[in-house]
C-alpha cells in the first residue's frame, strides 16, 4: 500500500498513513484533541504524539479543541485545518457536519504550524493549528458530539464533497483520505441508576440493506439488560439482551433491514441488575455495521471483515447468523459512553 507524501491527520494511534488506512476503527483521531479549557504549549503536541490525550468535553462552557498533524512527505509543506461538529452519529455523512463549521474565535480556520511556530513544516514534523477550536454548542438530549477534521495542502486542496452517492464512497472517503479524520467525543454517565445513549444511523444505498447494531461494553455487572431501539418510523425496531460477566467481551446485537436513503435514530439502555451500581471505567460503544453481500459493490466488499473476527460475544454472534454462513461486515462508527 502506498504512504501518504504530505502533511496528515491520523484516524486512530495505528495510523501510518498508508492508503487505505487498514485499521479497524477510523472515529478515534488522536489528532482532535480536546483540552477542556487549558491551553497547550507547542511543545506538548510533539511529547504527546504516540497517545490520544483528548478530554471529555464540558457542557456550557468553551471547550478548546486542538488539531495536529505530521507532514509524511519529503519536502516542506504549508496547510490549514478546519473543524466541524455535529450530535453523535454512527455515519458521518457530509450532509449532518458541512454546514457546521467550529470557530477559533477569528474565523472557521486554523494555519499549521510546527512546534517551533514556523508556518512551513518540515519534512517529518509534527504540526498543530495555530490556535485552538472553540466549542460550545448545546446538543439534543441522550446525544453527545461527533468531530471532524479537514486539512487543506497546496498539494491536496482536499473540497468538501457535496454528498455520497452510496455505503462504499463513505467508506472509501474516509480510508483513502489522509487528511480527514473524526473524533467521536465521550458521553460522561454516572455510576447510579441506567446507562442510555442515541445516535443517528443513515443507509446511504438506492436499497434496503442490513444493518447490525451492536451494544459493545466492558466493565458492566453481568446479567445487566441491554434494551437496542431503533426510534424512527420506517425503521422501529427493540431488541432485548444481556451481558454476560465483566473480563470478556459483552455483547448485545440485532441486525436489522433499514430502508434505502434513511436517517433514523438508535439508542441504547444499559440497566444493573437491581441492588448493584454500573462500575466505575465501565465503558459502553454503540457500533453500526453494514452486512455484506454478493450483489455489493467491490469497493465496499474490500473493507468488509468476517463478523466472527470482531471481538463479540460467540453467542451474541449466534443469536444473529443461527445456523448460516458468517458474513462480512464494514465497520461504519461507533459512539462511546464513559461511566465515571
Amino acid at each position: 500500500m502506498p504512504t501518504y507524501a504530505d502533511i496528515y491527520v491520523r484516524d486512530a494511534l495505528d495510523d501510518n498513513g498508508q492508503i487505505p488506512y487498514a485499521g479497524a476503527f477510523a472515529s478515534l483521531s488522536p489528532d482532535i484533541i480536546p483540552q477542556q479549557q487549558t491551553t497547550q504549549p507547542l511543545a506538548w503536541f510533539g511529547t504527546t504524539w504516540a497517545q490520544n490525550p483528548g478530554l471529555d468535553v464540558v457542557g456550557g462552557v468553551n471547550n478548546f479543541i486542538y488539531v495536529r498533524g505530521k507532514n509524511l512527505g519529503s519536502t516542506t509543506s504549508s496547510g490549514t485545518v478546519f473543524l466541524y461538529s455535529t450530535p453523535s452519529s454512527l455515519l458521518l455523512d457530509v450532509s449532518y457536519w458541512g454546514n457546521n463549521p467550529v470557530s477559533t474565535g477569528a474565523g472557521p480556520s486554523a494555519p499549521l504550524v510546527d512546534l517551533a511556530n514556523n508556518p512551513q513544516i518540515a519534512a517529518g514534523a509534527i504540526c498543530v493549528g495555530n490556535s485552538p477550536f472553540i466549542l460550545n454548542q448545546p446538543v439534543p438530549q441522550g446525544f453527545h458530539y461527533c468531530l471532524i477534521a479537514r486539512l487543506v495542502t497546496p498539494s491536496h486542496p482536499n473540497p468538501m464533497p457535496v454528498s455520497f452517492r452510496n455505503t462504499a464512497a463513505f467508506v472509501n472517503w474516509v480510508t483513502d483520505n489522509p487528511n480527514i479524520a473524526w473524533h467521536n467525543i465521550n458521553t460522561v454517565a454516572s455510576t447510579s441508576g441506567a446507562v442510555s445513549g442515541s445516535a443517528y444511523f443513515p443507509n446511504l444505498d438506492a436499497t434496503a440493506e442490513t444493518y447490525w447494531f451492536v451494544a459493545q461494553a466492558t466493565g458492566f455487572p453481568d446479567k445487566s439488560v441491554v434494551v437496542l431501539q431503533g426510534l424512527t418510523a420506517g425503521c422501529a425496531f427493540s431488541y432485548t439482551g444481556y451481558f454476560g460477566p465483566p473480563g470478556g467481551p459483552q455483547t448485545v446485537m440485532t441486525a436489522q433491514s433499514v430502508p434505502a436513503n434513511f436517517k433514523g435514530v438508535v439508542n441504547v439502555t444499559v440497566t444493573p441488575p437491581s441492588g448493584q451500581s454500573i462500575p466505575s471505567g465501565a465503558t459502553l460503544d454503540i457500533r453500526y455495521f453494514r452486512q455484506t453481500q454478493g450483489a455489493d459493490l467491490e469497493d465496499l466488499v474490500k473493507h468488509a471483515k468476517p463478523a466472527d473476527s470482531w471481538n463479540f460475544h460467540p453467542d451474541a454472534l449466534a443469536e444473529v447468523v443461527g445456523d448460516g454462513d458468517i458474513p462480512g461486515v464494514v465497520w461504519l462508527g461507533s459512539c462511546t459512553t464513559l461511566v465515571k
